[in-house]
This record gives structure tokens, sequence and C-alpha cells, in this order.
């Protein structure tokens, strides 16, 4: 950007309409499950739920560590206090024979985002409830 542009971006003198999306064709995050996908239930993210209170979710591949954070906080009522992140590429699929099959690989499997949120002492997110 120009000095003068940059100059209104620090002065907070620009509003987020203003400002060019980095992608073409890119939604905004409107909803809290736009940015939640889903929990991840394995033994590791149980381990850190019961002993760190942390808490693990797939969730959309442009979300950011803000986002991530209010989606968190204003699904569940809970205080979040830290956010890690984690992409992990798309693998390409095999063949239905495995190694035996002369074709190629059919596709790729879709790449994801994880965000591991760790929460306030005393803050508890139930997944499954009782009743």
């Amino acid at each position: 950007p120009a000095p003068a542009e940059k100059r209104r971006l620090v002065q907070g003198l620009a509003t987020a309409e203003s400002l060019p999306l980095r992608r073409v064709g890119r939604k905004p995050m409107r909803d809290v499950f736009d940015v939640i996908v889903s929990p991840v239930v394995t033994e590791k993210a149980t381990h850190e739920q019961s002993e760190h209170n942390v808490f693990t979710f797939i969730v959309h591949r442009d979300a950011n560590k803000a986002q991530i954070a209010a989606a968190v906080e204003t699904a569940w009522d809970v205080v979040v206090e830290d956010v890690r992140t984690a992409r992990y590429p798309g693998k390409a699929k095999r063949a239905l024979m495995g190694r035996l099959s002369r074709r190629n690989p059919v596709g790729r499997r879709p790449g994801y985002k994880k965000a591991m949120v760790r929460l306030a002492e005393g803050d508890h997110i139930e997944f499954y409830e009782l009743g």
C-alpha cells in the first residue's frame, strides 16, 4: 500500500469493508459453526481434555486464531486462554488394490486445519450431555 494508505490503516480510519479480500470468491465467516466444523474425539485429544483442559476442533481452513477463540467463547460461554493451530495437507488416495494395481491414484483426501484450544481454569466443554 501507499504511505498515505498505511497511515490511514494505522490511525484506524480504514474499515474492514474498504480493504480488498485476500482471495477472490472468499466468503466471510459470519456464524460460529462456519468456523468450528467438528470436535476431535481421539484418545490423545481426550487425554489433553482431562489433564490440560485443552479441547481440539477441526476448523475452517481460513479461520484465524482470533476467530477460533471468539467462536468457542460464543458457542460454549467459556474463557479461552490460548489457541494453537495446525494445517494438514490432503494425501493422495490409493487405487483399489493398493500397490498391486497399475492405475494411478484415484484422487486426494481433503486437507484440514485443527485447532487446540486451552480454556481457563474451571471452564469445561461438555460434548456429550446426558439426559
